[in-house]
């Protein structure tokens, strides 16, 4: 025989010391300490008595535990386990994931039976390996456990083979074990109970005190081993993960959980009789179904009640297993007893697992769900369900929001956002409604949020764009997120962007709003378009000028702008100023009249016609007027070496300019001035020339006259001396 663990426990002593010691419950009332003791006796006497009756532990129990120092336990010196940390077990059975045994006072208004809790494994001899058993949460007391009166249960758990001694065995109290497991065993098949080829064992939760529930799991090693029981006490599951019929707990709200067992029918058997017992009609929905699929609902009893319906067998539904199915309905932490029995009142053995020959059942799979045309609309489709008998289905869509409708693809639009259980029921038309299966989804169904921004509907080239989407919103209100995008080949994130662009152009502002909600309409886009403005350059000619050489001749000037250019190809427009506050003109060649003679500034104004703040480019142009000066010279005429006076004749300007004079004296000398005084040294013909200059530095800004001056050599007298006696005569000068 296998030699087990026996793990040294150093925090073990006996109940009677215990209890003295410390009491496993808060004593109340007036009669507090004398209720105590009444209550601590009454315990000391169920635990004698317990080890007195044919279950009483071997001596040679074979099941350890393990605790940690900072854990006490009031367990029985001479009941001894192991202990361990281990996490919720895998392997449970059949996903019935808690168990429950009342103290012996428990409260039957709270579910609490009389009897004991047995599980029978039943392991064929062939399977050759040995089988372990392990309790999760053993203890009382704990977030699983349901308090009375005050924390007070005592517990224990044993594991029978052949005969009636237990082949090991575990008493517990509050707090000992709340987040751990206990393991029975391993224990090899030859110490099993022998029931044809199959050894059994049987294991007991025996509530020998108190008045609480404790709640806990089991769990059978290897996995494969199957287990029944005859009257099995279970705590009906709460949420989706504490059941292997899970819908999706994500969604708002507990979803529904279904429970299976399946009640082994003798051969021969002519009906079924299922008793219940607390399993409220806000605990449970109940169904049996029949191997040949017949499903027939199954009455729940009340509070501290029994309640039992009576089934049919029909011929060949005999010597295969059932499924009894317990659909979870509203009540929290519900309790669940039953049984089954023949015509006869045998008992019949409750599998955990299907086995073969179980009746088959419509499968539903989970709806595809596909948004159509908008955000609130969808299409469903439940073709994805079977009957693995071939039975055609029907299909009832309950939407979650007051409307059902059937069919096997269904499109249907919600009113309003939010999240919304979307509930698929397949039937196979063989029996009532109970004979069904279900699936749920949710939903969710979402407002498009309003992407909104405001932009000015033109730009210049290298000026920033200020963008802003504070006006868009979402219902709810969700935060939302922001992607720009600005049509050049770069984006930005934030509710407000600037942005500059580099060319001209017509550019697409995407502003895509996200709500996070990850639906098909999460997101909503707003597009501007923005006309980008590269500015206009405006070329025209330097100056411009215009002489009249002969009196009031018009003063006609000629402008070209025909070197100006837009950089995006638009169009241009000229308009021109010609700064003597006349009417402007236009066109890329133009000309002009001045009617005055002077200085003044031409200004060409080019317009690419946009309208942006950048369409227009100027260029100034010099422009000079001018009357040529008019001058006159007379003829001159003088002696050598004799100093004249030159005067040029009247010089005039019709514009008013003073005049500049420069004189070309013929003989190589030059002057200046209205006025001017010149000594030829020699006689002869001059050729004399004086300019007027009015200083406008045009081609007409100059005058000049010419004149012969002549230059007589002053007359030389000839005297004739002669010489007389002596005496020279010279006659007297003229």
């Amino acid at each position: 025989m296998i030699q087990l663990r026996q793990a040294v426990v150093t925090t073990m002593f006996c109940a009677s010391t215990a209890m003295a010691a410390q009491p496993l419950w808060a004593a109340q009332g007036p009669d507090a300490a004398m209720e105590s003791a009444m209550r601590q006796q009454a315990i000391e006497r169920a635990i004698a008595a317990a080890s007195t009756t044919k279950r009483k532990p071997a001596s040679t129990t074979t099941a350890t535990r393990k605790t940690s120092p900072a854990k006490k336990s009031p367990a029985r010196a001479s009941d001894k386990g192991r202990q361990t940390s281990a996490p919720i077990p895998d392997q449970v059975v059949n996903g019935v994931k808690w168990f429950y045994i009342f103290g012996s006072h428990g409260k039957t208004d709270y579910g609490a039976r009389p009897d004991n809790l047995e599980v029978f494994v039943e392991v064929p001899r062939s399977f050759g390996a040995p089988i372990s058993l392990r309790v999760f949460d053993a203890d009382i007391k704990g977030k699983r456990d349901e308090m009375a009166g005050g924390w007070n249960t005592i517990t224990r758990f044993s594991v029978y083979g052949a005969g009636s001694k237990a082949l090991a065995s575990y008493t517990i109290g509050p707090e000992a074990a709340d987040g751990t497991t206990l393991e029975f065993g391993p224990f090899p098949l030859e110490m099993g109970d022998t029931q044809g080829d199959n050894a059994v064992f049987r294991f007991e939760a025996q509530g020998l005190a108190g008045d609480d529930n404790n709640v806990f799991s089991l769990d059978v090693l290897p996995p494969g081993v199957e287990a029944y029981a005859l009257s099995p006490s279970i705590r009906l599951a709460e949420q989706a993960d504490e059941t292997l019929a899970t819908a999706f707990p994500r969604m708002p709200g507990k979803p529904e959980a279904t429970m299976e067992f399946f009640p082994a029918v003798p051969e021969g058997s002519t009906c079924v009789v299922e008793s219940n017992y607390d399993v409220d009609p806000d605990g449970a929905r109940l169904s049996l179904i029949s191997p040949t699929g017949k499903c027939y609902p199954i009455k729940s009893s009340g509070s501290e009640a029994w309640v039992s319906t009576q089934v049919p067998v029909l011929e060949g539904e005999g010597g295969r297993r059932w499924i009894y199915r317990m659909t979870k309905v509203t009540q929290r932490k519900g309790n669940a007893g039953f049984e089954f029995k023949d015509q006869s009142g045998q008992p019949l053995r409750i599998y955990f697992t299907k086995g073969a020959g179980a009746p088959p059942a419509p499968s539903t799979a989970a709806p595809k769900v596909t948004p159509i045309s908008s955000c609130n609309t969808f299409e469903f489709d439940g073709s994805r369900s079977s009957d693995p008998d071939g039975n055609r289905l029907t299909y009832t869509w309950d939407f979650g929001d007051g409307t059902t409708t059937e069919g096997v693809r269904v499109p249907h639009t919600f009113a309003k956002a939010g999240d919304y259980r979307v509930t698929l029921t397949v039937d196979d038309g063989t029996s009532t409604t109970c004979c069904e299966d279900k699936t749920e989804q949710i939903v969710h169904v979402n407002t498009p949020p309003k992407a909104v921004f405001s932009a000015p509907p033109r730009a210049c080239v290298g000026a920033p764009v200020s963008l802003s989407a504070m006006q868009s919103s979402d219902t709810p209100g969700e935060a939302l997120t922001y992607r720009w995008d600005f049509g050049d080949g770069t984006v930005a994130e934030g509710m407000t962007a600037s942005h500059s662009y580099t060319k001209g152009g017509t550019y697409r502002i995407k502003l895509l709003a996200d709500d996070g909600q990850h639906t098909a309409c999460s997101t909503n886009e707003m597009v501007q378009v923005i006309l980008v403005n590269s500015p206009p350059v405006a070329k025209a000619q330097q100056t411009a000028t215009a002489c009249a050489y002969h009196g009031n001749q018009p003063l006609d000037v000629k402008f070209s702008g025909a070197g100006s250019a837009d950089p995006d190809g638009n169009a241009l427009s000229y308009r021109w100023d010609f700064g003597d506050k006349s009417q402007a003109g236009e066109g890329a060649q133009t000309s002009h009249v001045y009617q005055k003679g002077g200085k003044y500034t031409a200004t060409l104004t080019v317009d690419d016609g946009l309208g942006s703040a950048c369409s227009t480019a100027s260029a100034a142009i010099p422009v000079i007027a001018n009357h040529a000066p008019t001058i006159t010279l007379k003829p001159i005429s003088g002696c050598a070496n004799e100093s004249l006076s030159l005067m040029a004749g009247e010089g005039q300007d019709p514009d008013g300019d003073v005049l500049t004079y420069t004189w070309s004296l013929g003989d190589g000398e030059t002057g200046s001035g209205m006025i001017l005084k010149h000594t030829y040294v020699k006689n002869g013909t001059y050729r004399v020339r004086v300019t007027a200059d009015d200083g406008s530095g045009t081609a007409c800004g100059t005058a000049t006259a010419e004149a012969t001056a002549t230059i007589n050599a002053p007359p030389s007298a000839t005297m004739l001396i002669r010489a007389e006696g002596g005496k020279v005569y010279v006659p007297p000068a003229e």
